[in-house]
C-alpha cells in the first residue's frame, strides 16, 4: 500500500523489511511481516500523538496525509538554503545543556568550513538562529494552525513524544526542545545531541534523508552521534564554497576568461606578424 511504502521509505520499517519480492510484470512488492507492520504503525501513532493501537485507522491515515505535505518522499526531496552562502549565521542558546547544543552547532560548522560561518550573536549582530529549551507540549496545535495558513513554515515533530520542532518563517529560525522529557530518558545527553543535529540541519535547509544512518533521517535514533558523509556532502552542495568555485555560473566565467586570454594572444600574434611584414618591406 502507499502508506506501507511511505513508512518504509521514511525509515520506520527499513531495518526490518524483507527483500522486495519480484512480481509478475516486473514490479517489486514490499513484503513485511505483520507483527513488524503493527509495531511500525504503533510507533508512528505515538509520534503523531495518537493512541498507539498498532492498527491502521482513520485518525492515522488523516495525520499521515497531513504529514506528507511537509515530509516529502525521498525521490521528491528538495533542499532549500536558509542563508546566503558564505554568510555568517549568528546564534543564541538559552536553557539547559547549552554545551551539547554548542557541540551540535560546531559539528555543522566544521562540515561547512569555508562555506558558512557560525558566531554567537551580540548587540551589533542579532541572532539568525535561536535554540530554546522548554515545553512544546502545547506547540503541536499552535504550529499546525500556522502550517495551515502559511506555506513557508517547516515543522519538525518526527521524534518520539514531540520532543522538538523547528519553525522557519523569517529570521530568526527557532528550534525549541522539550527538555523535561529528554531529561527523563536513559541517556539524555546522547539523545539530545541526536535531535539537535537533525534540527540544525533542518534549520539550514536540508530535507529528510531516506538513509537510516544519516542524521537527517526522520526516524529518531540515538545512534545518530555524528554527521555521515552523505549529510556532509548534501550540506556542502547546498552551500557551495564562497570563493567562486563549485557553481556553473562561476565555471562559465572561468571559460570566458580563458577565451579572452586566447583572443588577446591571437591579437598579439597578429600584431607581431604585421610588424615583421613592415620590417621586410622596409628592407
Amino acid at each position: 500500500s502507499i502508506i506501507k511504502r511511505y513508512l518504509t521509505q521514511m525509515g520506520y520499517l527499513r531495518e526490518v523489511m524483507h527483500p522486495p519480492v519480484q512480481q509478475q510484470g516486473g514490479s517489486d512488492r514490499i513484503d513485511v511481516a505483520e507483527d513488524v507492520i503493527n509495531n511500525g504503525y504503533g510507533l508512528v501513532q505515538t509520534q503523531l500523538g495518537l493512541q498507539p493501537t498498532g492498527e491502521m485507522n482513520n485518525d492515522m491515515v488523516t495525520e499521515l496525509a497531513s504529514a506528507r505535505r511537509y515530509n516529502t518522499l525521498p525521490q521528491r526531496m528538495q533542499d532549500n538554503r536558509s542563508f546566503e552562502r558564505g554568510s555568517t549565521v549568528y546564534y543564541t542558546i538559552s536553557g539547559q545543556l547549552a554545551r551539547v547544543a554548542l557541540k551540535a552547532i560546531n559539528a555543522w560548522a566544521t562540515a561547512l568550513k569555508g562555506h558558512l560561518t557560525f558566531k554567537v550573536a551580540d548587540a551589533k549582530n542579532p541572532p539568525d538562529l535561536v535554540i530554546n529549551f522548554g515545553s512544546v507540549v502545547d506547540a503541536k496545535k499552535k504550529v499546525k494552525k500556522i502550517l495551515n495558513t502559511l506555506g513557508v513554515v517547516t515543522n519538525k515533530t518526527n521524534y518520539p513524544y514531540h520532543l522538538s520542532h523547528v519553525e522557519i518563517t523569517e529570521t530568526p529560525i527557532k528550534i525549541t526542545l522539550y527538555t523535561e522529557s529528554m531529561l527523563q530518558m536513559d541517556n539524555p545527553i546522547k539523545d539530545f545531541s541526536a535531535i539537535l543535529l537533525h534540527d540544525i540541519g533542518s534549520a539550514l535547509g536540508l530535507s529528510d534523508s531516506p538513509y537510516p544512518r544519516d542524521v537527517m533521517n526522520p526516524f529518531y535514533s540515538d545512534k545518530h552521534k555524528s554527521l555521515t558523509q552523505n549529510d556532509i556532502n548534501r550540506i556542502k552542495k547546498l552551500y557551495p564554497e564562497h570563493n567562486g568555485r563549485g557553481t556553473d555560473e562561476n565555471e562559465d566565467d572561468g571559460e570566458d576568461e580563458d577565451e579572452d586570454e586566447d583572443e588577446d594572444e591571437d591579437e598579439d600574434e597578429d600584431e607581431d606578424e604585421d610588424e615583421d611584414e613592415d620590417e621586410d618591406e622596409d628592407e
